[in-house]
């Protein structure tokens, strides 16, 4: 019988990272005990009352990471998961103008071309690649980094799956995933646009959540 004060592990931190890894160890059978110093969790999925009579969300904005494997196992459309979509992207400018994203690709055609005829086609060159290093990387984000100093058999077959995965890749699409992971996203873009506002709504999501990459 287990004590009542004995984990098999424990989780400092009940935002939705911790969350998901407790419900990880519980499913595998574990007895799991989160920790959390506020008085609710949830981390970046929730809303919260920062001032009296005003909601804000602290929600994570941004669903690339979250698997649709975890989605899946761990039920979350039962518990209520429901993305919302941001249809629209607004960049403001200094003199009043601005650039408009929206999910029709005539209106985003047009209104790139407002400030910048030539950056129409380098926006669909930009999209094209940039999906193509995207198709290249998303495989080795559902695997750990294989450890390429190890003379264990299996470390040697992760290290080899993950070169051919990468051997796989054309040139052209192998350097720009180098330069996204390593470069500047600044020296990337100004090899496909001439309008700064282009280039500056690009760039906004290269120094979310890291110092690199900015110049």
């Amino acid at each position: 019988m287990t004590d009542a004060n004995s984990y098999d592990a424990i989780v400092v931190g009940g935002g939705h990272n911790g969350l998901t890894h407790a419900c990880y160890l519980a499913k595998g059978g574990l007895n799991v005990l989160v920790l959390e110093r506020r008085p609710f969790v949830g981390g970046a999925a929730i809303t919260e009352e920062l001032h009296p009579g005003f909601s804000f969300t602290t929600f994570s904005y941004a669903l690339s990471l979250l698997r649709p494997e975890i989605i899946h196992e761990l039920n979350l459309v039962e518990h209520g998961f429901m993305p919302l979509l941001m249809p629209t992207s607004f960049s403001p400018m200094e003199d009043g103008d601005y650039l408009l994203y929206t999910e029709d690709e005539q209106f985003n055609d047009q209104e790139i071309g407002r400030h910048s005829r030539k950056d129409v086609d380098a926006y669909h060159r930009w999209s094209h690649d940039l999906e193509k290093v995207i198709q290249l990387a998303k495989p080795l984000f559902d695997n750990a980094p294989p450890d390429i100093f190890s003379d264990d058999p299996d470390d040697r077959a992760d290290v080899a799956w993950m070169m051919k995965q990468l051997g796989g890749a054309d040139r052209k699409t192998l350097h720009d995933l180098i330069r996204f992971l390593t470069g500047s996203a600044a020296d990337l873009l100004d090899d496909y646009f001439e309008a700064d506002i282009i280039k500056a709504s690009i760039a906004s999501s290269s120094i979310i959540g890291n110092m690199v990459g900015r110049k």
